[in-house]
Order: C-alpha cells, then sequence, then structure tokens
C-alpha cells in the first residue's frame, strides 16, 4: 500500500506500509478496527476504504485505486508484562470471591476466532447451547437469539458476533450467563468455546479511549500475554454496561406500551 499522505514522519509519503493484506479487499465505504501488532507494539488500528470523499475518491476519478484512511493508537509494547493465567475456566462454580485488590479474574470465551473476556465477578455459569429455546423472529440476523429457564426466571439469550465484528462458521456450543444490574437479572451470551480464567493486574489493563473506538463497541479495555507467552494475542475485555445498554434495554423498551417507552 502506497503512502499519499501521513503525519507520521516515519512514514513518508510515496514509501509503502506492509498490512495484512485483507484490508485491500475491503469494499468502498466499508471500515474495520481491531487491535494489532506493529513494530512490536499493541495499536487498535481504525481503517476505512473511501468512498466519494471530496478531491480523494469518487466514481467520477479517472484514478481507479481505491484510498485508505488507516488510525494507529498506540497502547503499549508487545514486551511488557500483563497477565499470567493461573487457573482452568470453571464457569459451573461462583468465581466471585478475590484475594488480591491489585488483580482480577477475567472469565475468557472464544466467539468465532477471536478471544473475549467479562470479569469474572459479572459471570454466573456456562450451561449448554441446548437449553435455548429457539424464538421465532422476523430478522434471522437480529442479535436476539430466544431465552432459556435459568432460577426459575426467562433469560434473555443474544449473539453478539455482529457487534465485534466477528464472523461464526462453526455453531455455538455453550451460554454465558452474566448478572446485571440491582435487583439483580441474567443475560444468556452464545459462545464457540470456553477458556481459563487469567488473573489480570489491575494497573496492566489498558482502557481503550472512547475518542479512539467510538459508541459501537462493545469492548471496553484490553490485556495482553506476558513477556513468557510466545503467543502476541491480547484479550478484549467486554463491558457488560455497554452490554445491557446498546442489546438488551433497546429491546426491553419494544416490550413496553408506547405510552410509557417516553
Amino acid at each position: 500500500m502506497q503512502i499519499i499522505a501521513s503525519s507520521n514522519a516515519a512514514h513518508k509519503v510515496g514509501g509503502y506500509i506492509d498490512l495484512d493484506s485483507r484490508y485491500t479487499e475491503m469494499s468502498e465505504g466499508e471500515s474495520i478496527s481491531e487491535i494489532v501488532v506493529y513494530h512490536d507494539k499493541y495499536y487498535p488500528l481504525g481503517v476505512k476504504c473511501s468512498k466519494d470523499y471530496r478531491e480523494y475518491k469518487s466514481p467520477k476519478d479517472d484514478y481507479s485505486q481505491r484510498v485508505y484512511s488507516l488510525f494507529f493508537s498506540y497502547i503499549s509494547d508487545v514486551v511488557e508484562l500483563i497477565h499470567e493465567r493461573q487457573k482452568p475456566f470453571m464457569l459451573e462454580r461462583d468465581v466471585t470471591a478475590q484475594n488480591d485488590a491489585s488483580r482480577v479474574d477475567v472469565a475468557s470465551f472464544m466467539i468465532g476466532k477471536q478471544w473475549l473476556g467479562l470479569e469474572a465477578k459479572d459471570v454466573v455459569e456456562a450451561v449448554s447451547i441446548s437449553e435455548l429455546k429457539s424464538t421465532v423472529k422476523i430478522d434471522k440476523d437480529h442479535h436476539f437469539k430466544g431465552t432459556l429457564i435459568y432460577n426459575d426466571a426467562a433469560v434473555m439469550v443474544i449473539d453478539i458476533k455482529k457487534f465485534i465484528q466477528e464472523s461464526v462458521d462453526e455453531e455455538y456450543n455453550e451460554i454465558v450467563i452474566i448478572r446485571y444490574g440491582s435487583p439483580e437479572n441474567y443475560l444468556g451470551i452464545l459462545v464457540n468455546t470456553l477458556g481459563d480464567i487469567p488473573e489480570v493486574e489491575i494497573e496492566r489493563i489498558k482502557k481503550l479511549q472512547a475518542q479512539i473506538i467510538g459508541s459501537g463497541t462493545l469492548v471496553d479495555c484490553v490485556a495482553f500475554p506476558s513477556r513468557e507467552s510466545s503467543s502476541k494475542e491480547v484479550l478484549s475485555i467486554l463491558s457488560v454496561d455497554k452490554i445491557i445498554s446498546e442489546l438488551v434495554k433497546p429491546e426491553q423498551a419494544k416490550l413496553l406500551p408506547s405510552r410509557l417507552r417516553a
């Protein structure tokens, strides 16, 4: 990808930047954001393929090449010690107790090919997908996928794949049940695979800046592999508050009589 403009002195106009080829396969107007490793540093990367943007690109241009805007925001070096995995993931038990206030347990799981986590204090347990009672929806792509009975109450089950920009080819196997609100409510999230519970140092968790990631993501912060780990994969930690405000409350509002929605 040849550089036509840059705010970084290390990347000169006319030079080239080496990135994954899938970015060049984006359609006009399409965008993507994710955390990447670039030159042994972690960055949230936002990429946008231009479409009808002033003098830079339009369908009437003789210039036929697509133009991409890339925004990097530095988080940390890869070599920083962030967390160590210490015990197996056992969602069947209550994992709310913590002995060290400087650390937090994060229950991890996989959706598609992406490892995600939630603070263990917000996680109740995991149940089999067979517990799901499917609900007929006009829109099959809607995130609400049905209900299950937990503690004698009907619990909404959702699929968050499109809200984390992830495709899921394999069938879901588990439902992670989380708690929220007061009085306590429950919500189920479809996942492919359960992970373990990394014990993460609080001071090492990097919170993503809202002005960078915007309001369209459910991820609130990230944790990184330890110096000893051979992997450079980051663990994106979801925000329960964002899940509820973005996905659950709008659905609950639809169930209220119109005179009460205001």
